[in-house]
């Protein structure tokens, strides 16, 4: 046998002992890793098996409509509910699996419209629906975009918000002046948006990222908008003819336009503007903003 095959053998058999050493590591410490891992005391616990094991808050709720007791607990009338619930319940249903059942799509749209409206912590809701505290986390964000995604097509004026209107040209002025002390925002007469930062969360609460707090309170826009219109819940929340509302492409004029009086104000001010107030214009239009441009914000700014 020459050198270079000796060698070659030797290089082999070196590389065959390697290769069952390297597998017989590999082999230890997965058995490690499985040793180590803590198993769970429960797979499902006591409180949460008797979700299914008869009725329930939601349940009894849905067939007492009569007495105004669903309203109460929800925040939102039975017929409402079933509305959206109709409207969402695709986009949020789950499937049953061998280990358990899904939570039912009902109790998910509820215990989400439950926080939105009393803002209880999720370890509250968690007794009252018997959810888990870790699926209600998850089921709440979900169910929230369903809510956005559905309810745009009813709601085209999502930032129509009825405020004090300035009623003369010094209170317009004033309005300018707090922007710009407040905010750094010079020659700006209102916002259209915001976004939502969490400054401080309350002593041992659930922790909520600042996405989770803006698609919560778009959410909750969205829905105060879609009852403000139902003829089930409108009346409750705004007096009849408070605000402008579309139906069928119409609009109807709420009874604020009666008296246009604290907008007069604004018609003394000249509509021929310098150069330089058309670039200070120019400068600042993008004041009016969502997140970025919009292209229409040169025609009214």
């Amino acid at each position: 046998m020459s050198l270079q095959e000796n060698n070659l053998v030797l290089f082999e058999h070196e590389l065959q002992i390697k290769s069952a050493a390297l597998i017989i590591l590999h082999s230890i410490l997965k058995n490690k890793k499985k040793t180590n891992r803590q198993d769970r005391r429960w797979w499902i616990t006591h409180l949460y098996r008797q979700r299914e094991a008869g009725p329930n808050l939601m349940d009894h709720l849905q067939f007492d409509k009569t007495t105004g007791q669903f309203k109460n607990c929800i925040r939102i009338a039975s017929e409402d509910f079933e509305f959206l619930l109709c409207k969402i319940g695709l986009k949020i249903m789950k499937n049953d699996t061998n280990m358990r059942n899904a939570v039912p799509v009902e109790k998910r749209l509820a215990v989400t419209l439950k926080f939105l409206t009393t803002g209880d912590s999720y370890t509250s809701l968690q007794y009252t629906f018997l959810i888990s505290k870790q699926l209600i986390s998850l089921i709440v964000p979900e169910v929230c975009q369903a809510l956005i995604d559905v309810l745009k097509t009813y709601n085209k004026y999502l930032n129509k918000v009825l405020y004090l209107i300035p009623s003369s040209t010094k209170e317009w002025t004033d309005v300018a002046d707090q922007f710009d002390k407040q905010w750094n925002f010079p020659h700006c007469l209102g916002s259209m948006d915001g976004k939502h930062i969490i400054l401080q969360s309350p002593i041992k609460s659930v922790l909520l990222e600042s996405e989770k707090a803006e698609i919560i309170v778009m959410t909750i826009v969205y829905l105060h908008n879609f009852l403000r219109k139902s003829s089930f819940s409108r009346n409750t929340y705004t007096p009849p003819g408070c605000f402008d509302s579309e139906d069928d492409g119409r609009l109807i004029e709420g009874h604020w336009r009666q008296n246009d009086q604290p907008l007069q104000s604004l018609r003394n001010i000249p509509r021929r503007s310098t150069i330089s107030a058309k670039e200070i214009r120019d400068k600042f239009a993008t004041y009016f903003i969502e997140n970025g441009a919009l292209p229409w914000q040169n025609n009214y700014a």
